[in-house]
């Protein structure tokens, strides 16, 4: 069996990424340009984290996380330049919409001391290793070392959050909107550090 190794992301580690974000959230259903809306979701999320890592397996990879410590950091130029030539898409609707959710519940809850987890995804080749584990574990450790004391997790009906459940986080918050057109369920976790993860 082949390990499992957390690395720095690397350029090349967008092929890999994208086809995993499709596979598990069918970004093509977003037309024939969702590769490139994929990129742009994943560097998306790593603009605004300050931890970002990817799970490696013979080189290539097969996973990826992203957080921020206390506040996330501004999107980039390519991401302000992508957001205003795809304003209006479909793609964009529904990320707003979802990322309405999340601010409500952030907001509510309140950021001191907090980070959050903004992405988090494996392939399915490698899930039952304890992948998404080993990626979350990452995550936790460089946000205790930063002084967070908990983080945010936000995921929905299509994912897998028992999985978070499982580690101990609890549900804040749920609300329901429709993305690619169709009914989802949005939930709010937080993740004390307080618990074993």
């Amino acid at each position: 069996m082949s390990e499992l190794v957390i690395r720095d992301f690397e350029e090349r580690d967008y092929g890999p990424l994208v086809k995993i974000v499709n596979d598990e959230w069918t970004f093509h259903l977003y037309g024939d340009d969702w590769p490139y809306l994929a990129r742009m979701y994943i560097r998306g999320y790593m603009d605004i984290s300050d931890y970002i890592k990817v799970l490696d397996m013979d080189g290539e990879a097969v996973g990826i996380v992203c957080a921020w410590s206390r506040h996330p950091r501004e999107p980039s130029d390519v991401i302000r330049t992508f957001e205003k030539e795809y304003a209006g898409s479909e793609y964009i609707r529904d990320r707003d919409v979802m990322d309405a959710i999340d601010d409500r519940f952030v907001k509510e809850y309140g950021t001191e001391d907090m980070g959050k987890l903004e992405l988090l995804i494996v392939s399915p080749s490698v899930k039952g290793r304890h992948a998404g584990t080993m990626l979350l574990e990452a995550a936790v450790a460089h946000l205790r070392k930063d002084g967070c004391k908990g983080m945010f997790v936000a995921t929905d009906d299509y994912c897998n959050y028992g999985f978070y459940e499982h580690l101990g986080a609890v549900r804040i918050g749920m609300d329901t909107c429709t993305v690619q057109k169709l009914p989802l369920e949005r939930y709010m976790y937080v993740l004390a550090f307080d618990r074993k993860v």
